[in-house]
């Protein structure tokens, strides 16, 4: 089934929104910077690998249907 809402709501885009939200309403996160650094830094790496991943599949389907 489709969601009404149009954006992704992937893991990434989950826990972005809500590191985010957390600093929005000045929240007190007890993990502290270090942590939330951390969480960041693995978002990051993450988006790396997916865009990578995706770069080499759309690769593969150019090359594929060449021949």
């Amino acid at each position: 089934m489709e969601s009404d809402r149009s954006d992704s709501s992937g893991p990434i885009t989950q826990r972005v929104y809500s590191l985010g939200a957390a600093a929005a309403a000045g929240a007190t996160d007890t993990r502290g910077k270090h942590r939330i650094q951390a969480e960041l830094k693995r978002i990051e790496q993450e988006a790396r690998f997916l865009e990578v991943s995706f770069l080499c599949l759309y690769c593969f389907v150019i090359i594929f249907w060449a021949h």
